[in-house]
């Protein structure tokens, strides 16, 4: 952790005491390299400190199976039910024709860029906004599960294996553990520019919130690299959520903000029912041998 968090804090120091805004390119390079210092601790002391195999004692396995699929559907899944919510709770009607997004696109363009905007859009008419889910798909299987793959061999790779406790302790501790790794990177602006506390406080819930799904998913898996595609699937929907959910707050829009909780606790609600009634061996009951419940399973 102190590795991890050393990596991860100081270019955001540095952002921050450079004065240079999370939306600007430093922003972007040092977001894209944040989550790179949990790979760089983990083989330090997986394979340095210990000498231990980096690959399957960390959960680095390519046996396949119906949950990998599942890992990777999700995010669309959990968007549509917080684009829901953001309608039947908050009144905030989804971006759901070509003209709605369009117009939305065009009241944010600088006047002397107008004409350049309407000949695009004239040229390359949009077509249905829901199929901005579609086109993420793709960037979730690929490059940005690499960009999460590191974030998640220390968290369901390492700290999964190392964190004692049965499936609720062993989520909660990790899902602390990486709210506070988050929260430098909030305050600097991520996520929440205009309510920067208010949006630690925020993502610190969100870590433990979605924390336990992320486990569950990580053993049904059987591997690390499903629960990756699955964050980094939830990264590349991040930019259709806000397009689909036009209008919404920052502390209400997916899929951090309130309707990304409604969403999420309801993903939980789903895998709960599933490892009560359907699965054949249960993880989230809390009794004798946790630890050998989650490894036999």
């Amino acid at each position: 952790m102190v590795l991890a968090c050393a990596g991860s804090w100081i270019p955001i120091a540095w952002l921050a005491a450079a004065g240079h805004p999370w939306q600007s390119g430093a922003g972007a390079a040092v977001s894209a390299w944040v989550g790179f210092p949990w790979l760089f601790a983990v083989i330090f002391v997986q394979a340095g400190v210990l000498r231990q195999p980096l690959m399957e004692p960390l959960g680095i396995t390519f046996a396949v199976n119906r949950w990998w699929l599942l890992a990777w559907l999700l995010p669309a899944l959990v968007l549509l039910v917080a684009l829901l919510s953001g309608w039947a709770v908050f009144g905030i009607e989804p971006v759901h024709t070509a003209a709605q997004l369009i117009a939305h696109k065009r009241a944010a363009v600088p006047p002397d860029q107008m004409a350049q905007f309407d000949a695009l859009v004239a040229d390359h008419p949009p077509s249905n906004p829901f199929m901005l889910i579609l086109y993420g798909l793709p960037a979730g299987l690929t490059f940005n599960a690499l960009v999460c793959f590191g974030e998640e061999l220390g968290l369901r790779g390492f700290l999964f294996r190392e964190v004692p406790g049965g499936f609720w302790t062993r989520s909660l501790w990790i899902g602390l553990l990486w709210g506070v790794w988050s929260v430098p990177e909030v305050l600097a602006g991520h996520l929440f520019p205009h309510h920067r506390v208010e949006g630690a406080a925020l993502m610190m819930a969100w870590c433990v919130l979605l924390s336990p799904s992320m486990t569950y998913l990580r053993v049904r898996c059987g591997s690390v690299i499903p629960v990756a595609i699955f964050r980094g699937t939830l990264l590349a929907l991040t930019r259709p959520a806000f397009d689909l959910m036009y209008g919404a707050g920052e502390l209400v829009r997916p899929f951090h903000g309130a309707t990304g909780f409604a969403a999420f606790a309801l993903l939980l609600a789903g895998l709960w029912v599933h490892d009560r009634y359907f699965a054949a061996q249960r993880l989230m009951p809390e009794h004798a041998r946790p630890r050998d419940r989650i490894a036999a399973a």
